[in-house]
């Protein structure tokens, strides 16, 4: 990954910790409605109860007294009509009763709905908390336990998300921006160290396209002579073949002409030697020279190379962190 790769995904981690504080937050409150929607539920069916076993306790009175048989029409008139109104109260408070218990069960099925809800939130939170501290130096188990059957956030989860998840999620933040900056002060170095790097080897590559250059003109030189003088040898063994021609004609006369024809056929192949002698060692010099040149752009780019290798693997290691 290069720095901007490094960066973006610096970027992004910081965005998923503020969605992620703010998600908390959110299922901190919606967490206390709940709560405070159950209480409201459980004390309206704990009333409702009681309403119903004191109308249970009036009717087994009343039983008992009709089954006794001590007591006075007018009593049992007056206590017909009582019954009569209380049944009429009994049948409303069963009916209120019965709608209530429909409310709870609708609002108990809504509770489960968002119960579940904040399950799966928490189990998203989990998958999270695993790919940001299961691996480096900052590896440790965050993850939170859910308790369904919990009344309050502290019940519900087995951490503390204020005094121990966001602090943690701030200070891993603060370590990220801290090691973003480093990997960019040591980039910045980097960069300064590839460009003096860089303007040495265009240097040496300049140096070396002269040197090149002066090679070839000297090997045109070496080889323009070369054709020259073979030319001329050519054209003098020509005129030695006549020569010796006319020598085996006028033998006598001509021996002088042909050891002098022979003594500047040795002195041109002395001439050809040593030609070849200075272009060899010329030749050789600007070889070691290319040579020494090209060992010198190869260590460079070996030691560029090697730097660039190790500030990738330090980049490496600490994006496979921050993940």
């Amino acid at each position: 990954p290069s720095v901007n790769d490094v960066i973006k995904k610096n970027q992004e981690l910081t965005r998923d910790l503020g969605k992620f504080k703010a998600f908390c937050e959110e299922k901190k409150k919606k967490t206390e409605r709940f709560r405070s929607l159950n209480e409201r539920v459980n004390n309206e069916i704990i009333r409702l109860q009681k309403e119903q076993q004191s109308l249970h306790s009036e009717e087994e009175e009343l039983k008992a007294k009709l089954k006794g048989k001590n007591i006075a029409v007018n009593d049992i008139k007056g206590m017909r009509t009582k019954h009569e109104a209380d049944e009429q109260k009994c049948a409303d408070l069963m009916a209120h009763l019965e709608d209530h218990r429909q409310l709870y069960s609708q609002k108990v099925e809504i509770l489960n709905k968002l119960k579940e809800k904040v399950r799966k939130e928490v189990d998203e939170f989990n998958s999270r908390a695993r790919k940001l501290f299961s691996y480096g130096p900052h590896s440790q188990d965050i993850s939170i336990a859910y308790n369904p059957n919990g009344t309050t956030v502290e019940e519900m989860t087995s951490i503390n998300i204020n005094e121990t998840i966001i602090p943690k999620l701030e200070n891993l933040e603060q370590e990220a921006n801290d090691e973003f900056a480093n990997v960019t002060a040591e980039t910045q170095m980097l960069r300064e160290s590839l460009e003096i790097s860089r303007t040495t080897t265009d240097q040496s590559r300049s140096d070396l396209i002269l040197m090149q250059k002066d090679y070839d003109l000297r090997k045109k030189k070496y080889e323009e002579a070369h054709q020259k003088f073979m030319q001329e040898n050519e054209q003098f063994n020509t005129m030695v073949d006549k020569r010796e021609r006319a020598v085996e004609e006028e033998r006598s006369e001509a021996r002088g002409s042909v050891i002098q024809a022979k003594q500047r056929i040795f002195a041109q192949e002395k001439q050809l030697k040593e030609m070849n002698r200075t272009f060899q060692q010329e030749r050789e010099a600007l070889e070691q020279q290319v040579t020494k040149y090209i060992t010198q752009v190869d260590e460079n780019q070996h030691k560029l190379i090697s730097s660039t290798e190790n500030l990738l693997k330090v980049a490496l290691s600490q994006n496979a962190q921050l993940e």
